[in-house]
């Protein structure tokens, strides 16, 4: 089997097979899901760029030490599938991007955005909002797509609205998305249900778009309209996109009934309506046959693209199980205790502050983030505080998507716009991103007292 058929068909059997576990509960299915791990992990790793390639050999390097420390290779090896129910929406998820493609909505996006773009206010809400309501279940991937479809001449001298709102719609998403990996990190290690984050999520996305219209300055796209046409925009679209705002709330829906309803995980029902709903959903648009090449065309393009995330989540899971078998966790928590940081209120900021130093020097956030999210989840000192904490650990991951140099998608930005990572994660985001922490910060003290 080629490399080219052999790392999607590997991805696709460490998903199917995590599903399977987590519906069946098979024991002998751990072994099998840390085998397709490491095989995912080692197939990946000789096409990953530098600095990812770097970072997980020195992440399986340190994982190892620790082992021989106090573990054996038996666990270091079922340290593999740590994170693999996380990796499940990562794998599953993109596969909806088949209908939306499908069904040309973006086409239809397209027409709405030049319709109505007339001042650079609006021009940075619509495409935020553009991004908010595909990328809630495309991911990652939207961020090119909603990028292609506003980058025109006419938008071209406005390029600081059009990427910032790319850049914050898609780190607003992180916060409430059920389909987004943020949220399965959080539901997973911190035991919460999405139906306690997804209020919080929501209100930080409203005060979020509010804040960013405040910063941006109103000024009239006088090139804009002046090329305008003036007829009224096609019937057409208004309808397409109010039919892909309904599908995505009766996925939400649905998943939130079926939650209620089965003794299934929400990484789970996610997973599982996404495949289905990817199925269904296409056929709606083209033939069976087309939509089993549509689906062949995206394990030959969108999973070899997932190399360095779906690496990376792996090799932070088989860290973070080495800390738990060594009880490295102990360290952080009785460093917060001997030096009397034994609030939950004090201990968000301090953390905040690790992870974004941590994101700001190259280490993508995912790592420092399962260290701690394991060191304070497995403390009795926060036993207590574990939603609060979950919120804490959401809105810094949300503020490193958006202001960190080295987030993925500052990171795709600057490879469409030629613009340095530097520059659009610090120059246009930091002050956004500082407001908007202080903003969500309130918002957990207000939760904090009222809880």
């Amino acid at each position: 089997m080629s490399i080219k058929l052999f790392r999607p068909a590997s991805v696709l059997l460490l998903g199917f097979s995590t599903l399977f576990y987590e519906i069946t509960d098979f024991s002998f299915m751990e072994w099998i899901i840390s085998f397709l791990a490491l095989i995912v992990i080692l197939s990946f790793l000789p096409y990953l760029t530098p600095i990812p390639k770097t970072l997980i050999i020195s992440l399986l390097g340190v994982s190892i030490i620790l082992y021989t420390l106090n573990g054996s290779l038996y666990q270091a090896f079922m340290g593999f599938n740590m994170n693999a129910s996380i990796l499940m929406i990562f794998i599953f998820v993109p596969l909806l991007s088949i209908p939306i493609k499908a069904g040309n909505y973006l086409t239809y996006i397209d027409q709405i955005l030049s319709s109505y773009m007339k001042t650079t206010s609006l021009l940075y809400t619509l495409i935020k909002a553009s991004v908010l309501g595909v990328g809630s279940i495309m991911g990652m991937g939207t961020v090119p797509l909603i990028y292609h479809l506003t980058n025109t001449k006419l938008v071209e001298p406005y390029q600081l609205y059009q990427v910032t709102a790319i850049a914050r719609g898609f780190s607003l998403s992180f916060l409430w998305s059920p389909y987004y990996i943020s949220i399965a990190f959080i539901i997973s290690y911190f035991h919460v249900s999405w139906t306690d984050i997804v209020p919080f999520g929501l209100l930080l996305t409203l005060i979020g778009s509010l804040l960013g219209v405040l910063i941006i300055k109103g000024k009239y796209l006088e090139e804009l309209n002046s090329n305008l046409d003036k007829t009224t925009i096609n019937r057409k679209a208004k309808i397409k996109l109010i039919e892909l705002a309904c599908i995505i709330i009766f996925m939400t829906t649905i998943s939130i009934i079926i939650d209620t309803q089965v003794e299934l995980t929400m990484l789970n029902i996610i997973s599982i309506i996404a495949i289905v709903m990817s199925l269904v959903w296409s056929l709606f648009y083209q033939s069976s046959k087309s939509y089993f090449k549509s689906l062949f065309t995206f394990t030959q393009e969108r999973i070899p693209s997932m190399g360095n995330e779906l690496s990376l989540f792996i090799a932070a899971g088989v860290i973070g199980h080495a800390i738990l078998i060594v009880e490295a966790d102990h360290l952080i928590t009785n460093f917060f205790y001997v030096v009397g940081i034994n609030h939950v209120l004090i201990v968000i900021p301090i953390v905040s502050i690790v992870i974004l130093f941590f994101s700001y020097i190259g280490v993508l956030s995912i790592v420092p983030i399962t260290v701690v999210s394991i060191a304070l989840t497995s403390s009795p000192l926060f036993i207590n505080d574990h939603l609060i904490l979950a919120l804490g650990i959401l809105l810094i991951w949300s503020i490193t998507v958006v202001s960190s140099p080295f987030s993925g998608v500052n990171l795709i930005l600057s490879s469409l716009t030629k613009i340095s990572p530097f520059k659009i994660g610090i120059q246009y985001n930091l002050k956004f991103s500082l407001l908007f922490w202080l903003s969500g910060y309130m918002i957990i003290l207000a939760l904090y007292y009222v809880l």
